[in-house]
């Protein structure tokens, strides 16, 4: 059986690779708890689950969060990208009714790495700092240590 076909579908897509350019295996899960109505007919919830391809691509239909002829709406999808040997992600992503093809290198959350700057916190309290090859014997409390070794 399928979904009704009122509730609107939208194509979920993803390219992953490797940086030394080796393609990955590895899944993409969508999940929500979200129990919806449609059409008097009452749509329980469950992960879809979908592998990367032998090319790491993912190409999947998804069910919108945001369809007037389901209730409620206005919910989300959790994300979870799980890629052998690698940190996935997990994010919420919505799936809008009336917007096009959704490509998770647009809407997944990027984070940039810190700034050196971003680290006040080794600093604090610190009356000076030294580059060291080893750490003193009886190091001052005053003072941030860099080893050079």
């Amino acid at each position: 059986m399928t979904l009704p076909t009122t509730w609107a579908v939208k194509r979920i897509t993803a390219h992953y690779l490797l940086r030394d350019g080796r393609v990955p295996t590895g899944t993409v899960t969508f999940s929500s708890p979200q129990i919806v109505l449609v059409d008097g007919t009452i749509v329980m919830p469950v992960d879809i689950v979908v592998p990367l391809d032998v090319n790491g691509y993912i190409d999947v239909l998804i069910p919108a969060t945001n369809d007037p002829d389901v209730s409620p709406a206005g919910w989300a999808y959790t994300v979870q990208e799980r890629i052998d040997g690698c940190a996935g992600r997990r994010f919420a992503m919505a799936v809008d009714a009336n917007g096009g093809d959704i490509d998770l290198a647009i809407v997944a959350p990027m984070v940039a790495p810190p700034a050196m700057g971003a680290f006040p916190f080794l600093l604090k309290g610190a009356a000076g700092i030294a580059v060291v090859d080893a750490l003193p014997v009886t190091p001052d409390p005053d003072t941030l240590y860099i080893t050079t070794t």
